[in-house]
């Protein structure tokens, strides 16, 4: 039971608690407890209390941990654990979920004995795997992850820039102007909501080229790390502006995915005119949560496709004795491919399947089995960069991985350069509002995206009608989309031959 009962001789002035100190897991979790709690709460190893404590029989230390409160009363397991994490402000919320939600009572309590009763097992993967980890910090990573999103925005408005006259300017393939006019004899007022674009206020050339100029503009400001929060909003408003004043040029995965990053990123980067490492502003690690479901919703899908869409290329593995040469646009490392033998082939689609359906699942795990996630998803990302044009999908894509690291991975210099001494200090109130804005922002992104993720899984599910609806009038802003390549392999390649004399 979590609750025992009542010693005689409390502890004074702080509670204790009590941990089996022979126990290599259980000595993890302390160090990790100690850090939060600072100097809050006692710790100390049953061996040392020679009978301190009577009322407390010897198996109970062994069973689970113990808490003794300064008036004596005495909690064991879960329960003892979120009352010590309750003693710093940021960990009370478990402490009240535990006590007004039963099932999530039920289910702590639950694994809490499974862990206890296998202590010698889980021991042998902490050693191996590093299940408890430190809290680490990810601050260089996220000034990283935001450099290398500025180094995306940049790349893909400097090629816009270079197409978007020919495209959809007034003498393009398919005119901006034309495109809207008919949607607005079509749906009228509605298409500012089903068509969100800054091209209602002017379709012209030179409207759509200062959008493009403005987006190189707010890349570069992100590089340099100078309103870094602000400049990132500029250029989400403005690749979905031409995004979707372009209509079908923009009708690929990669836009979808630059979007949906984007976007997550104006909540993640910092409001402040430079962006520096500062020890007192953590970056938000929901936020990095909702980016790594983001990058196995892009991964795993990318593999389930191909497997759901029953193309017997992919079923027998032979679809990449076809892919090198029919894929858009081949790069020359392609031709050097193709021509290698069958079983080459093979052995590689393997291997891609075995990146997209099973290492995905390591992002959620341990950070040392996170690193190999990261490894590997770079690794067939570079892959794919060198055997076929994609625009920016793999450097996006690893860009991504980037968040699948915490700072320990990066030279410790790098932190060193960019750490601002001048101190920082957020108000009460302005990071309440933060951590409530994260806070809806992740049940709408998860509410969605699971909701969307099980559809294209073909998992039957009958959704809420609000989320269903939620989805519906979100979509217009691609920030949560559905993803897959290749899902069938084209195996032969039409090519267009102008002749003339």
């Amino acid at each position: 039971m979590p609750e025992i009962g009542y010693v005689k001789h409390p502890p004074k002035d702080k509670p204790l608690m009590i941990y089996d100190g022979e126990c290599y897991f259980c000595c993890r979790w302390i160090e990790r407890w100690k850090k939060i709690t600072k100097d809050q709460v006692n710790y100390k190893r049953y061996q040392e209390l020679e009978g301190q404590f009577p009322e407390i029989p010897v198996t109970e230390y062994e069973n689970a941990v113990c808490l003794i409160d300064p008036n004596g009363k005495v909690t064991s397991g879960a329960l003892a654990v979120f009352q010590t994490l309750a003693t710093d402000p940021k960990h009370r919320w478990l402490l009240w979920l535990y006590r007004i939600f039963p099932p999530f009572r039920f289910l702590m309590e639950w694994k809490y004995r499974l862990v206890a009763k296998n202590r010698v097992f889980f021991s042998r993967l902490e050693r191996t795997f590093g299940l408890v980890g430190e809290r680490r910090s990810y601050q260089l990573t996220q000034w990283l992850f935001l450099r290398g999103l500025g180094l995306v925005y940049l790349a893909a408005f400097i090629s816009i820039g270079s197409q978007i006259l020919g495209l959809a300017g007034s003498g393009g393939i398919i005119p901006v102007q034309d495109y809207l006019e008919a949607i607005q004899k079509e749906i009228g007022w509605q298409r500012f909501w089903a068509f969100p674009t800054l091209s209602w206020i002017s379709a012209s050339d030179v409207f759509l080229m200062i959008q493009c100029a403005l987006g190189v503009i707010g890349s570069l400001l992100v590089l340099c790390g100078i309103f870094t929060g602000w400049a990132l909003i500029l250029l989400w408003v403005l690749y979905l502006s031409i995004s979707v004043a372009c209509g079908v040029f923009f009708n690929f995965q990669w836009d979808a995915l630059l979007l949906e990053v984007g976007f997550l990123a104006c909540f993640f980067a910092p409001f402040a005119w430079f962006h520096q490492i500062r020890p007192e502003r953590e970056p938000s690690r929901v936020l990095i949560w909702l980016y790594r479901w983001l990058l196995f919703r892009l991964t795993f899908a990318s593999g389930a496709v191909k497997l759901l869409s029953q193309d017997p290329t992919w079923q027998n593995l032979t679809a990449l004795k076809y892919h090198y040469e029919t894929q858009p646009l081949p790069t020359t490392f392609s031709w050097y491919l193709h021509q290698l033998p069958e079983a080459f082939h093979i052995i590689s689609a393997g291997g891609m399947f075995m990146i997209e359906l099973f290492i995905p699942f390591l992002i959620f795990m341990t950070r040392r089995l996170r690193f190999v996630a990261c490894l590997a998803i770079t690794l067939l990302m570079l892959g794919i960069g060198l055997t076929g044009n994609y625009c920016f999908f793999n450097l996006l894509t690893i860009v991504l991985c980037i968040l699948l690291l915490d700072d320990d991975y990066w030279p410790a210099k790098w932190k060193t350069w960019l750490t601002s001494t001048s101190p920082f200090k957020m108000t009460r109130f302005r990071a309440l509002t933060r951590q409530s804005v994260i806070a809806v922002l992740a049940v709408v992104v998860l509410s969605v995206t699971v909701m969307n993720f099980s559809a294209q899984m073909r998992w039957k599910s009958d959704w809420p009608r609000p989320i269903r609806k939620l989805g519906y009038v979100l979509s217009p802003f691609n920030i949560f989309n559905h993803y897959g390549l290749f899902a069938v392999m084209t195996k032969t390649r039409p090519e267009i031959i102008v002749e003339g004399s």
